[in-house]
């Protein structure tokens, strides 16, 4: 089970292929149901499979009653895995139960971070957020509930016979309780759990700051030579007689102009306007997690965040990471600099 990260920080969430297309039914007219979700359903049949359109919270206090009652759901899910005789713990009592659960909150979930980064009502996607930072908070430490993974422990204790992919779980789930500091003293693993619910809060921060910053930039037609009329005559971006405001924190704003222009420096203009949204706010925040990250890596016994994140991966370690990066980089700098010398990148 894990819709966070070890770290604590929230993980891309699988929201689903009918969650995305739920999030289309809602944007067309009330009471129609989109031609293309029909025909998907339509499709689905021949695999036994249902897809349906979720319905989307509207209201803070239903984009806040969802997450306490998910967490409520989820805890008495876990006392009943902790309350069990543990001599007579099977595979269904433990990790499909445990899976049960993960499936659960992250159905829930996954509607809710939608809600937070797509919601056209600033007020809503703020609720959105602070209702999955409180998540954040409670997962941290379920996943430190120290009765639960006793659970665990004591069927992997009884030497299963498994196979395929059970046999995967079992050994994938003991792993991540011990790359949780489950084999440190009590009082190292509440520190850990402390600094994990820190950074978690510190990532989602990171997050909102950028998803509600806003960085108009002012350009001429020149400056936008290539860009499709379409795109020029919208609304809101012809703001002047020559004058036109590209709103850098904007996706489709960015896309259409940097796949469009022919001008090198509005690109290198528009680029760096993005990937520096909510900079001031955002540097102290990240030295913050950095910090964090190398704290809590080395307490548990790696040498670096680097290496503590690798460990489950191909990689296997940071170096490894490193030198196949510079590897890259030396056999491919040369095409890049030949093929597009001047580059804003």
């Amino acid at each position: 089970m894990k819709i966070f990260g070890l770290d604590g920080s929230l993980m891309v969430l699988h929201i689903g292929f009918a969650t995305i297309i739920g999030a289309g039914v809602l944007m067309a007219e009330a009471g129609t149901v989109s031609k293309k979700l029909k025909s998907y359903q339509e499709k689905a049949k021949a695999f036994q499979s249902q897809l349906t359109a979720p319905t989307f919270e509207t209201a803070e206090e239903e984009v806040h009653k969802v997450i306490d009652q998910a967490i409520a759901d989820a805890e008495k899910a876990g006392d009943t895995i902790a309350q069990q005789d543990l001599s007579k713990v099977t595979f269904d009592s433990t990790l499909r139960a445990l899976d049960d659960l993960s499936f659960t909150l992250d159905s829930e979930l996954s509607r809710i971070y939608l809600i937070k980064e797509t919601a056209p009502s600033e007020s809503l996607r703020g609720a959105a957020a602070q209702a999955v930072k409180k998540f954040q908070e409670w997962y941290v430490g379920f996943q430190y509930r120290e009765d639960v993974y006793k659970a665990i422990k004591a069927y992997a204790e009884t030497n299963p016979k498994l196979t395929g992919e059970r046999a995967k779980f079992l050994k994938e789930t003991v792993r991540e309780y011990q790359r949780l500091g489950f084999d440190l003293p009590k009082e190292e693993r509440q520190e850990l759990e402390e600094l994990k619910k820190t950074l978690a809060a510190l990532a989602l921060d990171f997050r909102m700051n950028i998803n509600n910053a806003s960085h108009p930039l002012l350009f001429t037609l020149e400056d936008l030579e290539g860009v499709p009329e379409s795109f020029l005559n919208q609304e809101g971006i012809k703001t002047g007689e020559d004058e036109y405001t590209v709103m850098a924190n904007i996706t489709w704003h960015f896309t259409t102009v940097m796949d469009n222009t022919k001008k090198e420096s509005t690109r290198k203009k528009l680029f760096h306007a993005r990937f520096t949204l909510a900079k001031e706010e955002n540097l102290p925040i990240l030295e913050k997690v950095i910090g964090l990250r190398d704290t809590i890596a080395k307490k548990l016994g790696y040498k670096t965040w680097a290496d503590y994140q690798t460990e489950v991966r191909m990689a296997k370690n940071g170096e490894t990471v490193k030198e196949f990066l510079n590897d890259l980089y030396q056999r491919l700098q040369p095409k890049f600099e030949k093929n597009w010398p001047h580059s804003p990148l």
